[in-house]
């Protein structure tokens, strides 16, 4: 198995991946009207993340979505109209954190969650391991 379920209450669960980890830091985040991204290190999931700029220039400008927009080299944060109370999901190379509130079809947790110490509790069956399957396109990327 390429990842493992670690704990989990409710809405939100921590895994380890064991295969295809990001090296170095990547989250992108959505709580109420604040919009975050940021990606350090040499990961191919930056791609898709913040517009990296000459480092120690930041910008500010008009969000398409929102009211604004602050962003620098390595981060992207952005004040908007809020669409749900959180969405997160966040991997520090083996280590993966992610949270929905409130469950959706394309966010990252779609169920409530139990698990402690690698053995899912809930949904049934009892099992050890896997880790909620996330949906081809995110949440995230169906808002932008």
């Amino acid at each position: 198995m390429p990842e493992y379920l670690f704990n989990a209450v409710i809405c939100g669960y921590n895994s380890l991946k064991t295969d295809k980890f990001p090296m170095g830091y990547t989250q992108k985040a959505e709580l109420l009207c604040i919009d975050c991204e940021v990606c350090f290190g040499c990961s191919n999931n930056c791609n898709n993340g913040p517009k990296l700029i000459e480092p120690y220039q930041i910008y500010v400008k008009k969000s398409t979505d929102g009211c604004c927009e602050l962003g620098g080299f390595c981060f992207k944060t952005a004040i908007k109209k809020p669409r749900t109370f959180l969405e997160s999901n966040e991997e520090l190379f083996c280590y993966r954190q992610a949270a929905s509130l409130p469950f959706t079809q394309f966010g990252a947790v779609r169920s409530p969650l139990c698990a402690v110490c690698f053995v899912r509790l809930y949904p049934a069956p009892i099992k050890v391991g896997d880790p909620p399957p996330l949906a081809a396109p995110s949440f995230m990327s169906i808002l932008r």
